[in-house]
Formats: C-alpha cells, structure tokens, sequence
C-alpha cells in the first residue's frame, strides 16, 4: 500500500504502536486533489489510509483510539532536499560542523554517522512541517553519500529512512569569478576546467572497472560508487550553467549511470527541452536569491512564462507581425483573451502562437489564477486548458489552424509540402514553356 506521510501539527502525541484514526480534517493530498471531511488511519507509525469520510464504513472497534479533527486542516509533509540539516549546528562554531571531510573524491563519506538527531534546529524545522530531510555532505569534487532522514528518530538509526540513497559530485565551474565579492573583476573560462574534467573522467573509469571486475578487494570508495552503475543509487550533479549541465550529462550518460539527477541549476530554464528529453530531474537550489548575473532579470518567474492572459480586443493598434513577434522573442506560446484585434489574430498564427478567444467569465478565472501564480497548461491537441487542481476548459480552434501549429507549419512549410508536385509541374512546364523557365 502506498504510505502518505502527512503533518499533523494539531494532534496529541500518541503511543508508537497504536492503530488511530483520524477523523473529519480537510485533507489536502498534495495533487490538488481535496477531501473535505477525511478519514486517515495511521498504524504503527504509517499512514494505512486517506479516505473520504462521507463514502466509506467506518468500523470503530478497529482502531485504538480515534481524533476528532473537525475544522482543522492536514497537509502533505515537506521535504528538504540537499541540506546540511542535523551535521550543522551553529556555523560559526566549528565543533559544530560535521559536514566536510578533507579529499577531492570522497564516495565513501557517509552523511547519516554524523546526523544528530537531537540537533535543536530540527524541532523547529519538523513544527513548520519538513518531516524528512536528504542529508547531504560538501567538500572536494566527489563529496559523499546523501541518505534520507526522518526528523522525529532518536538517533541516526532510527531516523534512516533510505540510506546511502545517491553520491553528490560537485562539477567543475566552467566560468571563475576574478577579484572578490565587494569589487568582483572580470568572469573568464577555468583555466583547468578540461583538465578537471579529465580527473573526473579517469575516477569514473576507474569506478566502472572496479565493477564490471566484481571484484572482492575492500576498497572502500570503489565500493560506494558501484551503486551508480548497477542502477540502486543516484548521481546528483551539483552544476549551475547551462554548459556545465550539459556537460555533466553527457559525462555521466558516457560512463554509464543509470540515473542523475542536477542540483543547483541556476540556469536550468534555458535548456528546459533538453532537460526534458533526457528526463533528468532538477533541484533549485536557493530560489530566493539574488540574480547570480547582470543578465538574469529580477523578474525571471515572469520570463519564464509561456502563457499570456490578456484583456478585451488583445493586439489593437497593430497591423505587423512585428507585434507577435515581440511575444514570441519573450516566451509567449499562447494568449488568452475574451477578444483579439483582426490583424493580430492571423499574424499570432502565422508565426507559430496559438491565441485563445474565451467569455470574459472565464478570463477572469484564469486571471485570479495567474495572480496566484498557479501553473497553466494547453493541451493543444485535445483542445483543453488544463488547471493545477485538475479542472480543464475547452476551447475552439480552426481544424486547419490547428494541423498548422501541431505540426509546426507556417505559410512557406506549407508550400514545401507540395514542393513535389511543384518540382513537377517546373519540369513539365520547362519542356513545354521553355521560354519561361
């Protein structure tokens, strides 16, 4: 069965052990999906159901005890990814520390000995709903294991939850800051990145005879890589540029990992299809922040976006292409709005933009939900708006617009599709026009 892991900040501390229902929440389950009055069973510490209330039978004499939670409201529990959570206490205090050790390649450094589970900031982080932690180690080029804590154990061994679960390598900067950070100097190329690169190469080779050897020999960090070739752990590349993530994926598609995954990702959104294609998962690594480049807008969210929701008579005063064009140079896939200028309507599909007229009732729906920064998404095909709680809203479209933007074809694409038959006609009109030809 499919365990959930839920807050429940309200409820009384109950014996480990005992079967208990919880009766009556709002639960929220994470997918959008929303019970008003739940019923969530919990046995020996795991969550054995999420059920609504009002359509199931209820047999009281199975549990312990029962929780009325009327009015109260349950939610998926956070998880911390990449954290120093429990081997950090006070960084200012080195005896504090337990998240480095000295080395460049490292795969046999394991975070969870040096969790501590009595750290004092874990109450304060488990109360604000983070019940699980991805405890990982810094330092050197090949830092360590990471494992999965649970923040409510008595000591490292209870607390695992999945040990050893991925190596974290951090992935040579491809760009070097020069001067320091209250007068930076210029950004060039690392003069040893290939060189780095090569060392990594030569480990990861290394590792991979290792292996394939099978061999018996103790040696401990050739051991701890092995789970990246076998498929049981994850490579978590730390990489923020796109021509170090790029790079990074390539060198571990090349050696062999069966599964990676890319952390920090700071310019992640500029190669978003590639990601995608190669279905690599990507952490953010401290969203609020600064723009780390004078070229990154402060209002990078927004630039992001792909999905224009607009007011009455949209593209008015323009009779260009020069109009959807600026839009589509921002991003702009699509743009909804109760009514469109003529001109601009065409243009939007002659240059691959799909413009979506709607009742002023429903754009002002999926304007309240842009205000809240809720994920759109246009499902072209079956001509559906779909929202982030599940709902869809259908719109119309002209079947051949339609054929034109699925299929990426503009009016010269279009014209290519015959160039057959007018290679055809040019030939036959060259033997009986040759005048023209």
């Amino acid at each position: 069965m499919k365990h959930f892991l839920l807050t429940l900040l309200f409820a009384p501390l109950i014996g480990f052990g005992q079967n208990i229902l919880y009766l009556g929440g709002k639960a929220h389950l994470g997918n959008g999906e929303f019970i008003d009055v739940s019923a969530i069973s919990v046995n020996n510490g795991k969550f054995e159901m999420v059920a609504n209330a009002k359509t199931i039978r209820i047999n009281p004499q199975a549990f312990d005890t029962i929780i009325h939670i009327y009015d109260h409201h349950v939610y998926p529990a956070f998880i911390a990814t990449n954290t120093t959570l429990g081997i950090t206490e006070i960084s200012a205090v080195r005896a504090t520390n337990d998240y480095r050790e000295t080395g460049t390649f490292k795969p046999h450094v394991r975070s969870l000995i040096a969790y501590n589970a009595e750290s004092v900031i874990i109450p304060t982080i488990r109360s604000n709903g983070v019940l699980l932690a991805q405890i990982a180690p810094q330092g050197g080029r090949i830092t360590g294991s990471s494992s999965v804590m649970k923040l409510d154990g008595w000591n490292w061994e209870d607390a695992v939850l999945k040990a050893d679960d991925g190596i974290h390598l951090n992935w040579p900067p491809y760009f070097v800051q020069t001067g320091w950070w209250a007068e930076p100097g210029d950004i060039k190329k690392t003069e040893e990145y290939d060189m780095q690169c090569q060392e990594m190469e030569d480990y990861f080779v290394k590792s991979k005879s290792f292996y394939e050897s099978k061999s018996t020999v103790n040696d401990l960090p050739m051991m701890a890589m092995q789970g990246l070739f076998s498929g049981e752990k994850r490579l978590y590349i730390h990489a923020n540029l796109q021509r170090e993530m790029t790079d990074a994926i390539l060198f571990a598609k090349k050696m062999g990992v069966k599964h990676m995954a890319i952390v920090g990702a700071r310019e992640a959104h500029k190669m978003a299809a590639f990601l995608k294609e190669n279905n690599i998962p990507v952490i953010l690594d401290r969203i609020h922040r600064l723009p780390a480049t004078e070229s990154t807008g402060v209002d990078m969210p927004y630039k992001q976006a792909s999905i224009l929701v607009a007011g009455d008579n949209f593209g008015c005063g323009s009779s260009r292409e020069h109009a959807p064009w600026s839009l589509l140079d921002f991003g702009f896939k699509c743009i909804i709005a109760p009514s469109f200028a003529d001109i601009f309507y065409n243009n939007c599909f002659k240059n691959g933009i799909l413009p979506i007229r709607l009742d002023q009732k429903t754009v002002d729906v999926l304007m309240d939900q842009a205000n809240q920064k809720k994920q759109l998404t246009i499902n072209l095909k079956d001509q559906l708006i779909v929202l982030e709680d599940g709902n869809t809203i259908e719109f119309q479209i002209d079947p051949f617009r339609k054929k034109c933007l699925l299929e990426g074809l503009d009016d010269i694409g279009l014209t290519l599709q015959k160039k057959e038959k007018i290679d055809q006609y040019e030939a036959s009109l060259k033997n009986t026009h040759p005048w023209i030809i």
